[in-house]
C-alpha cells in the first residue's frame, strides 16, 4: 500500500514540477533570437535553415564550419540536428525554438526527480532538488538562449544515462549497459562537457546506491565499479581529444602565452565561489562575465583557495555520517572542471549555463541537509513536531515562490538583444563583448547614435576588433557620413582581410558613394570567400542591374532566393529584371511573392506598382513592329 501510495504521489509531484517549470519560463516564448551566436550558428546558418536534409545532416556530423565566423564551438551534431528539426516545424519563428528549449528543460526536471526518487526512495527530498533545478534563476541562460540547446540536450542524455545506470545496478544485464553507452554517446555528441559523468557515477555508487564504502574491505567492490566505467571513460577521453583538436584547429582555444596557467587557476578558484554565491543569493546574472586576465588580487585568490579547501575537507570528514554532503560537493566541483577555465575557450570568466549540471550536487546538499536539520529539531522537540513541519513547508513554499519570481524576471531580460545587453551593462563592468553586442543590436534597430557610443566603448577594451570597426562603419554610412564609414570598413579589413562580411559591408558603402567599380571588386572578392551570403548576392545583383547587366543580375538574385526564399526585396528585384526582359509570367510570380511576403512598406509599394505596370502590359501588349 505504501509503495503504491508513493508511486501515486510521485506522479502528482511530476505533474506539479512540470507546472512549476512552465510557469517559471513561460515568458520565454516572447523572446527573440539573440544577436550573440544565435544568428551565425542557427537563425542565419543556411545548413540549419534548410531543415532536415541529407546535406545538413552530413554537415552536422562533420566539421560544422560556419561560413561567417573563423572559429568554432564544441562539436555538437545532436544539437544542430535538433535546430534543423525546429526550422522544419517553426521556420524563423523564434517562439517555437524557445519552446523546444523549455520542453527539454521540463524533461530534464522530471528525469532528475525520477532518478533521485528511484535511487533514494525519498519522495519529498527528491522533489525539492528537482524544484530547485526547475526554478533557480541561474538556469535561465540555459533555457532562454536558443544556442544553448546543446547544454539542455547533453544534460537530457546524461540524465538518461544515469537513469539507465540505476536500472543496470538493479539488474546487471548487457542490454541495460548498452543503454548506458548509447545515452552517454548521444550526450557527448550534444556537448562534451558531460565527459565527467563516469566519475560522477562513482560518487553515486557510494551514495545513494551504497555499492561501495570507505573501509579497506571495500577495495574489491571499488575495483568492480571502476572496471564498469572503463568503456565510459574511453568515450570521454575520445570525446575530449576530439573536442580539443577541433577547437585548436578552429582557433577557439587560448594558448598559455595568451593566458598563463596561474591566471586560469586563479579565475577558476574565484569562479567556484562566485557560482556558490549566485546559488545562495541569486542576483546580478549576465549573459557574459569578462575574464579578469590576471587582475584578481592575490588575497582574493588565497581566500577562495582556503575556503574551497576547508569546504572540501569538511565534506570528506562528514562523509560517513552525511554522505550526501561529500557526494553533492564533489559532484559540483568535479562536473564544473571542464568549464572552469583551466582549458580556456573564449574570453569569459564563468557562465551561468556551466552551472546547469554541477548545481545538482549543491541542490542535493541543500535539500538533504535542511531536511535532516528539521528532523533533528523535531526529535529534540517532539511536542512541536507538527509546528516545525508546518514551518518547513511554509519556508520551502516561500523559497520556491521567490526563485520562480526571480527567474520570471530574469527571463524578461532575454526578450531581445538590446534589453539583454543593457542589463548586462548594468551588472558587469569592463566587457568588450557586452558593449559590442549592444552596439550591433542598436545598429539593427537604426538607433545609430547610441550604437556608435557603445561600439566606441567596445573599442576601448579591444581596439583591434574588426567587427567593431565594421559596425561603426555601418552606423556612419546610415547617418550619411559615408566616407567616414568607408574608412572604418577599410580599417576592419586591414585587421581581418579574409572576412567576407566586412568586405560586403564595404561594398555596400561604396555603392552609397557611387563608386561602383570598387564595389563590384569587393562583392566578387567577398563571394569568393563566402558564396552562401544571400544579401550579398542580392545587393551585387542590384549593382549589376543598374549597369544593365540583367543576365548576371538575375543569376545573383536566383542564388539569393535559393539561400533565402523569403527575401521580398530579392523577389521584387528579380521580378523587375525579368519584366525588363519581357518574361512577364515569371516576373509576375516573383512580384506577387514580394507583396505576399509582407516586406517593408517601401518594397511592398514598389512591388505593387510594378505589378500594376505588368498587368497593364499583359492587358494591352505593345503592337508588333
Amino acid at each position: 500500500m505504501g509503495a503504491n501510495s508513493n508511486i501515486s504521489h510521485s506522479r502528482l509531484i511530476s505533474l506539479l514540477l512540470v507546472m512549476i517549470t512552465l510557469v517559471t519560463f513561460w515568458r520565454v516564448r516572447e523572446c527573440e533570437f539573440i544577436n550573440c551566436d544565435d544568428p551565425i550558428y542557427v537563425s542565419e546558418n543556411p545548413h540549419i535553415r534548410d531543415g532536415l536534409t541529407w546535406e545538413g545532416i552530413e554537415w552536422a556530423f562533420s566539421n560544422q564550419i560556419v561560413p561567417s565566423v573563423s572559429n568554432g564551438d564544441w562539436w555538437s551534431p545532436m544539437a544542430f540536428l535538433s535546430h534543423m528539426g525546429d526550422f522544419q516545424i517553426y521556420g524563423l519563428n523564434a517562439s517555437g525554438h524557445h519552446l523546444t528549449n523549455l520542453l527539454i528543460h521540463v524533461l530534464n526536471v522530471v528525469l532528475l526527480f525520477g532518478i533521485l526518487f528511484r535511487m533514494t526512495g525519498s519522495l519529498w527530498r527528491s522533489a525539492c532538488v528537482a524544484a530547485l533545478f526547475a526554478a533557480h534563476p541561474i538556469h535561465v541562460q540555459s533555457v532562454a538562449w536558443i544556442i544553448n540547446r546543446k547544454v539542455l540536450l547533453s544534460t537530457f542524455f546524461g540524465f538518461l544515462m544515469i537513469y539507465s545506470y540505476v536500472r543496470y545496478v538493479e539488474n546487471q544485464t548487457t542490454r541495460r549497459y548498452g543503454f548506458i553507452l548509447a545515452a552517454f554517446t548521444l550526450g557527448l555528441m550534444s556537448k562534451m562537457t558531460i565527459a565527467t559523468l563516469p566519475f560522477a557515477l562513482l560518487l553515486l555508487d557510494y551514495w545513494p546506491l551504497k555499492r561501495v564504502g570507505l573501509s579497506p574491505i571495500d577495495r574489491r567492490a571499488w575495483s568492480k565499479v571502476i572496471m564498469e566505467k572503463i568503456p565510459l571513460l574511453g568515450l570521454s577521453i575520445i570525446s575530449c581529444l576530439h573536442a580539443l583538436t577541433y577547437m585548436h584547429r578552429m582557433g577557439s582555444l587560448q594558448h598559455l602565452d595568451q593566458l598563463p596557467m596561474v591566471d586560469r587557476i586563479s579565475n577558476a578558484l574565484v569562479s567556484y565561489l562566485s557560482y556558490l554565491q549566485k546559488m545562495i543569493w541569486p542576483s546580478h546574472f549576465a549573459i557574459f562575465y569578462p575574464h579578469p586576465e590576471g587582475s584578481i588580487p592575490f588575497g582574493q585568490v588565497a581566500c577562495a583557495a582556503i575556503l574551497l579547501g576547508f569546504l572540501s575537507i569538511l565534506a570528506l570528514l562528514l562523509a560517513r555520517r552525511f554522505p550526501y554532503l561529500m557526494v553533492g560537493w564533489l559532484w559540483y566541483v568535479g562536473n564544473l572542471v571542464p568549464t572552469s577555465g583551466i582549458v580556456q575557450v573564449g574570453a569569459h570568466a564563468m557562465a551561468d549555463r556551466y552551472a546547469y549540471v554541477p548545481f545538482m550536487g549543491l541542490f542535493i546538499m541543500a535539500a538533504w541537509g535542511l531536511a535532516d536539520g528539521f528532523d533533528w529539531i523535531k526529535r529534540k522537540q517532539p511536542a512541536q513536531k507538527a509546528a516545525f513541519s508546518a514551518a518547513g513547508i511554509v519556508a520551502a513554499s516561500l523559497l520556491f515562490a521567490v526563485l520562480i519570481v526571480c527567474s520570471w524576471i530574469q527571463v524578461g531580460y532575454w526578450r531581445n538583444s538590446i534589453v539583454l545587453f543593457e542589463h548586462a551593462c548594468r551588472v558587469t563592468k569592463g566587457s568588450f563583448l557586452v558593449h559590442y553586442n549592444l552596439g550591433t543590436a542598436l545598429n539593427q534597430e537604426k538607433k545609430f547614435d547610441e550604437a556608435i557610443h557603445h561600439l566606441r566603448q567596445a573599442l576601448r577594451f579591444n581596439p583591434f576588433s574588426p567587427g567593431t570597426h565594421d559596425n561603426i562603419g555601418i552606423a556612419l554610412v546610415h547617418k550619411g557620413r559615408i566616407n567616414e564609414g568607408i574608412e572604418f570598413h577599410r580599417r576592419a579589413l586591414q585587421i581581418k582581410p579574409e572576412d567576407a562580411g566586412i568586405r560586403f559591408n564595404l561594398a555596400d558603402a561604396l555603392v552609397e558613394a557611387n563608386r561602383m567599380d570598387e564595389a563590384i571588386t569587393n562583392y566578387v572578392q567577398g563571394l569568393s570567400l563566402n558564396p552562401e551570403h544571400a544579401h550579398a548576392h542580392r545587393n551585387f545583383g542590384t549593382v549589376l542591374a543598374s549597369r544593365n547587366q540583367l543576365d548576371e543580375a538575375i543569376r545573383h538574385y536566383q542564388v539569393a532566393l535559393h539561400l533565402a526564399p523569403d527575401d521580398a526585396k530579392a523577389h521584387y528585384n528579380l521580378g523587375s529584371c525579368l519584366m525588363q526582359q519581357g518574361k512577364l509570367d515569371q516576373a509576375r510570380a516573383h512580384l506577387e511573392a514580394a507583396v505576399n511576403l509582407q516586406p517593408d512598406p517601401a518594397t511592398a509599394e514598389f512591388a505593387r506598382r510594378a505589378l500594376d505596370k505588368l498587368r497593364a502590359r499583359q492587358t494591352h501588349p505593345a503592337p508588333q513592329p
